[in-house]
């Protein structure tokens, strides 16, 4: 018997995307927080409970979206950042697929508070419908709540790792994102209890401090060289401050964290 071909709705398709974007929570972390450095925001602030596996929030400072632009954002493959094909080879922002949103959505709860400036909106979306839409009193940028994960595709849940585990992988991106940003305020936190805040003056040798700690920060060198292709500078400890492997290496090009052995293997 032949199965005739349908075309998938836009919730499958999304839950199915969700398995590919988002396996654990510092993938949503990610995605969100990378929207508000796209955003232009100068102040980040990532709230969580139980290690996110509870509650995701971030909250920032950022231009935020018209009531259109944030429905938009719930559609897959909306985005602000692509305009046509040949800007995919200009790309200058950390996420441009437009899957991020629409993809946790799908298996969360999640509320959405935005502003423009001129305009505020307050969405509210669980498992991909659409529940509430209203104004909200923002004032200016974009705060995002993300609870009950996997709720819809319990399986998953069950595959998240412990709370301690959960939390490291966060606490180590927003770390480096943070290097990455040095310009950007971070605030961190699990439970309400404070684990970054960072000034963001744009000096990346506090940032070093308040991650790995002041006696580091003092035993460290900086690095800087240009040619025709291309700029490099870094910060590199004392031999006393050497590590066994190089998972301790965070490598930024253009503003993005990446990362690469053989980069890696050189450095």
């Amino acid at each position: 018997m032949k199965n005739k071909i349908v075309l998938m709705s836009d919730n499958l398709a999304n839950k199915i995307a969700a398995g590919e974007v988002i396996d654990k929570c510092v993938n949503i972390v990610k995605e969100l927080v990378e929207n508000s450095i796209d955003a232009n925001s100068k102040k980040i602030i990532i709230n969580l409970l139980s290690g996110g596996l509870k509650k995701i929030e971030v909250i920032d400072d950022g231009v935020g979206m018209s009531r259109e632009d944030a429905l938009m954002s719930l559609k897959r493959h909306a985005t602000s950042k692509l305009l046509n094909e040949n800007d995919l080879f200009n790309i200058v922002t950390l996420g441009f697929r437009g899957e991020a949103i629409p993809s946790i959505a799908s298996v969360s709860d999640m509320k959405i508070y935005t502003s423009d400036g001129s305009e505020s909106t307050y969405l509210h979306v669980r498992g991909g419908e659409l529940l509430e839409e209203k104004s909200s009193d923002l004032k200016k940028g974009t705060r995002i709540e993300v609870t009950d994960l996997f709720f819809n595709t319990p399986v998953r849940f069950k595959y998240l790792k412990n709370i301690h585990n959960e939390l490291a992988s966060i606490v180590l991106y927003v770390n480096k994102l943070a290097l990455a940003n040095p310009n950007i305020k971070f605030i961190l936190t699990n439970d309400d209890k404070e684990l970054l805040n960072t000034r963001g003056n744009n000096d990346i040798k506090e940032v070093i401090a308040k991650i790995y700690g002041l006696d580091v920060a003092k035993k460290i060198i900086n690095i800087k060289d240009n040619n025709l292709d291309y700029d490099i500078e870094g910060y590199y400890g004392y031999p006393e401050l050497q590590k066994r492997t190089n998972s301790s290496i965070t490598t930024i090009i253009n503003g993005r964290v990446i990362k690469n052995y053989e980069i890696n293997k050189t450095i």
